[in-house]
């Protein structure tokens, strides 16, 4: 009889320490886990309208809430200057842009893990593409522009991280997308990452090929 105790006590030791060394499995109290999926999020399995409009808002996509992105699709000619003719995005057709239209602006650009229902506790920001365009409004085709880009991340409201970007093509008629990393620890665990392009109210940001890991967590069940 002790000896059967104590092989179930060496199994369920052994069952522990796998749960804990489980890639993408976390402990979270007693019962509990967090799962972890990494997205590579491209929008590319997105259907966008000329322009830029209400519908071709991103919403919530791959787990995360998109707060003033809207869609491009950059094969698209657009009556609102977002073609993006010259741009080389990293995977076509399909962008992501904020400050294209003012009518969706007055929110501060960001991807968060706060919405309605969210099942997702907080996500690593691993890498992105970028680049900005102008948008006068005055051609059916956005211009090529060099911009500052702010990064900051979150937690519960206080800012914890920010990272500073540079977009500075050699050729503004035909130009590629410019990639960010962010490998530091400090961008992982955040649960809101915002995006801004201070003092440059004609430029607008594009996104492309978001990289990121997302934690879903289980609550611990009923006593």
């Amino acid at each position: 009889m002790q000896a059967i105790l104590f092989l179930s006590l060496v199994f369920a030791a052994t069952v522990a320490m796998a749960l804990e060394t489980r890639p993408g499995v976390k402990p979270f109290g007693q019962g509990g886990a967090c799962v972890s999926k990494r997205y590579n999020s491209n929008f590319d399995d997105r259907s966008f309208l000329p322009g830029v409009s209400v519908t071709n808002s991103i919403g919530t996509y791959n787990a995360l809430a998109y707060q003033s992105f809207v869609g491009v699709d950059s094969t698209l000619p657009s009556p609102l200057s977002v073609s993006l003719n010259g741009l080389k995005n990293r995977s076509p057709p399909n962008v992501i842009a904020t400050g294209l239209e003012p009518a969706l602006g007055g929110q501060r650009a960001q991807i968060s893990t706060l919405y309605p229902d969210s099942p997702v506790k907080t996500f690593n920001l691993h890498s992105f593409f970028f680049a900005c365009v102008a948008h006068t409004g005055e051609s059916a085709v956005s211009a090529i522009v060099p911009c500052t880009v702010h990064v900051e991340g979150f937690v519960n409201g206080k800012k914890t991280v920010e990272q500073q970007l540079v977009y500075q093509p050699k050729n503004l008629l035909k130009a590629r997308m410019h990639y960010a990393d962010f490998a530091a620890s400090e961008w992982c665990d955040l649960d809101t990452v915002t995006f801004t392009v201070p003092c440059e109210l004609s430029k607008a940001l594009l996104l492309d090929n978001i990289d990121y890991t997302v934690h879903t967590c289980a609550a611990p069940p009923a006593a």
